[in-house]
């Protein structure tokens, strides 16, 4: 099997260290928005200073809380983004109470940092970590759809576009320089023409014999472990006909394994 050889990895460590960029430069611009002076104006620095100086120390105990440094962040999908929203979320309202209390104690604070600052940061936080999160699932992404399956790749046809299918796809695109998932095959008549994560539902199982010959597929993945034995059987006869490998689930964790 071939390997990436332009792969970019990121690690949850590396996260950690962008993220203190991250949080430095969303108060600078908060206050910049706020207060229209000069970047290196001795009081907005000084207010960013105090700022960060409780801003940071918050938002990585309620990211670490989340979790955030221990997603896959490679396959982030909806659950990944409710979390690193919900983290920044939360972590911008402790905050801005957090402000809110101290100004109460010590008024003269609201002159360094005014009250609409932790507001604003917020939202470049959640704006700029999310891009962050999700601009490393958007380059694999590409990589995939950009790849030579021309050369080593398996060229792979699924069969079954439901749940099962989906995970199927999930794990193979795991492996983007090994498997180039084609399609899926599937009976229901709403989804046949449809997108699932960007791959198509290239037709129903009474095409197969026509689309995995014009798809050149070497590898069919049959993904309907609902169905009785005796269609996958015929699925299975099939493929041993036009001479295409195929696996089964719940075997198909030995081909990725």
């Amino acid at each position: 099997m071939s390997t990436s050889k332009s792969s970019i990895i990121i690690r949850n460590r590396h996260f950690f260290f962008i993220d203190i960029l991250i949080f430095v430069l969303a108060a600078e611009f908060s206050f910049l928005l706020r207060l229209e002076l000069s970047p290196f104006d001795p009081v907005l620095l000084l207010g960013v200073l105090s700022f960060v100086t409780i801003s940071i120390p918050t938002r990585f105990v309620i990211f670490f809380f989340y979790k955030l440094y221990r997603q896959h962040w490679r396959t982030a999908g909806v659950n990944e983004l409710i979390t690193v929203t919900a983290a920044c979320f939360s972590s911008g309202l402790i905050t801005v109470a957090a402000i809110v209390a101290l100004t109460l104690a010590w008024p003269n604070l609201r002159l360094l940092i005014p009250l609409s600052i932790p507001f604003i940061d917020a939202l470049l936080v959640t704006l700029m970590i999310t891009m962050l999160r999700f601009s490393l699932r958007t380059y694999h992404h590409y990589q995939r759809q950009t790849q030579d399956t021309t050369q080593s790749t398996e060229r792979t046809l699924i069969i079954g576009a439901g749940h099962t299918g989906i995970q199927i796809l999930d794990a193979l695109q795991q492996r983007s320089s090994d498997f180039a998932v084609l399609g899926f095959l599937d009976d229901t008549p709403s989804k046949v023409g449809a997108y699932i994560r960007d791959v198509p539902v290239l037709g129903t199982l009474a095409e197969l014999r026509a689309i995995a010959t014009q798809k050149k597929i070497s590898l069919i993945v049959i993904a309907i472990p609902s169905a009785p034995g005796t269609l996958i059987r015929r699925i299975a006869s099939e493929c041993q006909g036009l001479g295409i490998r195929y696996k089964i689930v719940p075997g198909l964790y030995e081909l990725v394994s």
